[in-house]
C-alpha cells in the first residue's frame, strides 16, 4: 500500500525527537511512537482514535520538522479560524517568526489576534464581484456555504450509527447572510505570500475539500494540510448538501501529491481531523536542510 512508503520516514522523524526536541506536556516521544505503530497496524487505514492529546502530539511532530528548516519564518493559513484555537499550538511551538492569516466570515468574539484577519468566506467556485450566502444555524460553528441536511442530524446517541450525532440541538434554516467570497489562491496572491505555506488548516463545515483545492498551484508549495473530514462512508453521516467524505478527500489530495500523515477521529460523531503531508516537498526540504528523518 502507498502508506508504507512514508511510514519509515515518519517513524524516523519520531525517533529523531530524542535529543533534538524538548517534548512539551502534550507529547512524549514514546507516545508519538505508539501513534505511528498503531497507524501502521490499523487494517482500515481510514479511522484512528488517538488520545485527547492528539492535537498537541501531531503538532509537536510537524513543528519539530518545520523548525529544522532553514527558512526564517512560518506561514500559517487558518481558514475557518473561529477563535483561533489552532493558532495557540502554532505560537507555542514555532521557534521562528509567524505569518498567520485568519479567515472566517464570522468575526468571533475573543478571537486570538492573527497577523492578518480576513472576514470573508473561501470557495473554489467564487468569482469576482459575486458574493455567496452563508447559511445560518442554531449553532454558530455549524454555519456554512452549504445547506445543513437537517434530516441527517440526531441528538440520540443510539442513532449515531446511521445519522450525524451532535450532542446539542442544532437546527438549520436560520436565515442567510451575504458574505464576500474569494478562492484561496486569490487571497494568497493579494496578501503577497511567496514563501512556502507550512500549514494550511481548513475547517469550513462541509466545504473543506473545495476550499483546499481553491489554493490552485499554491498547493505544490504547501507542506502540511489539515482538514476536517467525515470518516464514515454512510450517506446519513453527511451533515451538508454535496459534502464529501474522507475517501473522496483522500483520493483527490493524493492525486495532488499529498499523503495521509495522521487521522484523528473525534470522540463523538463521524468526523475527524486529517493531516496530509506534501511528500515531494517534505523530502526536498529534508535533503536541502540536512534534516535527519531518513
Amino acid at each position: 500500500m502507498r502508506y508504507k512508503s512514508i511510514i519509515p520516514i515518519l517513524l524516523a522523524l519520531c525517533c529523531g525527537i530524542y535529543g533534538q526536541f524538548s517534548p512539551t506536556v502534550y507529547a512524549q516521544p514514546e507516545s508519538s511512537q505508539e501513534i505511528w505503530r498503531r497507524w501502521n497496524t490499523d487494517p482500515k487505514r481510514n479511522s484512528l482514535a488517538i488520545p485527547e492529546r492528539h492535537y498537541g502530539e501531531v503538532y509537536d511532530l510537524i513543528f519539530w520538522f518545520i523548525n529544522k528548516t532553514k527558512d526564517d519564518r512560518v506561514v500559517f493559513i487558518d481558514v475557518g479560524c473561529a477563535i483561533g484555537d489552532y493558532l495557540k499550538h502554532v505560537e507555542r511551538l514555532s521557534q521562528k517568526r509567524i505569518l498567520s492569516i485568519g479567515i472566517d466570515p464570522v468575526d468571533w468574539p475573543r478571537r486570538i489576534p492573527y497577523s492578518k484577519f480576513l472576514k470573508i468566506a473561501i470557495s473554489e467556485k467564487a468569482q469576482e464581484g459575486v458574493n455567496f450566502n452563508l447559511y445560518g444555524s442554531s449553532d454558530l460553528a455549524s454555519s456554512s456555504l452549504k445547506r445543513l441536511k437537517q434530516e441527517n442530524v440526531t441528538h440520540n446517541g443510539l442513532e449515531s450509527d446511521s445519522k450525524f450525532y451532535h450532542p446539542a440541538p442544532i437546527e438549520g434554516a436560520k436565515g442567510t447572510t451575504t458574505v464576500t467570497t474569494k478562492p484561496l489562491n486569490q487571497v494568497i496572491r493579494e496578501e503577497g505570500i511567496k514563501d512556502r505555506i507550512d500549514l494550511l488548516k481548513v475547517d469550513t463545515q462541509g466545504t473543506d475539500l473545495e476550499v483546499t483545492l481553491s489554493a490552485g498551484n499554491y498547493l505544490s508549495n504547501t507542506l502540511f494540510i489539515q482538514i476536517e473530514s467525515i470518516l464514515s462512508e454512510k450517506k446519513g453521516h453527511l451533515l451538508y448538501d454535496e459534502q464529501t467524505n474522507f475517501a473522496k478527500d483522500r483520493a483527490i489530495l493524493e492525486s495532488k501529491g499529498f499523503e495521509v500523515f495522521n487521522v484523528a477521529a473525534f470522540p463523538a460523531g463521524p468526523e475527524g481531523d486529517v493531516m496530509f503531508v506534501n511528500r515531494k516537498l517534505f523530502e526536498t526540504l529534508a535533503k536541502r536542510d540536512g534534516i535527519p528523518v531518513f
